[in-house]
């Protein structure tokens, strides 16, 4: 089921027919020509991939990536629009500091699209949901009000969850 948000920008989906999958934010940026991008990782090397691949789709002059911890975000209070954080926040020993982040830097009345697992035991993953109500109760406990929630059943018991919130 496709997935359109904010003026029909598809953050999931090629920009293009002819476009390979990209990330989330690449795939708005390249819908969007006015908007800017900003990314982090605590990898070096996953940023200067990053970066790489911001240069060959051509976007690399309204990106910005660098080296960070999700847990203190270097931006100021009330920064951004929209904050994509999808299959990410797993990857924290706490996944909720990392939700508190994201309101942190949101403007408010502004959105998060936001993506978690739920019963994904995965070496690389730090926090791990049992169901998709502890999610959902997350968000809210991250002052994030939900405004579109929807799981996806991969076989197994493996869940993924599919978020748009909204800073109040």
């Amino acid at each position: 089921m496709p997935r359109r948000f904010f003026n029909d920008v598809d953050p999931f989906m090629p920009a293009k027919e002819t476009d390979s999958y990209l990330n989330p934010v690449a795939s708005a940026l390249k819908e969007k020509e006015n908007w800017h991008g900003y990314g982090i990782d605590i990898s070096a090397r996953c940023v200067a991939y990053a970066k790489k691949m911001m240069e060959i789709h051509e976007l690399a002059e309204r990106t910005q990536i660098e080296r960070a911890d999700a847990r203190t975000l270097p931006y100021p209070d009330e920064t951004f629009d929209l904050v994509i954080a999808t299959e990410v926040l797993e990857h924290l020993p706490n996944a909720l500091e990392g939700l508190k982040e994201v309101t942190r830097i949101l403007k408010r009345g502004t959105h998060a699209i936001l993506a978690l697992p739920v019963r994904l035991p995965l070496l690389e993953h730090l926090s791990i949901f049992s169901a998709p109500e502890e999610v959902r109760r997350a968000y809210t406990n991250a002052n994030l009000s939900i405004e579109q929630f929807e799981t996806w059943e991969s076989g197994g018991d493996f869940i993924d969850t599919f978020a748009v919130c909204r800073k109040l």
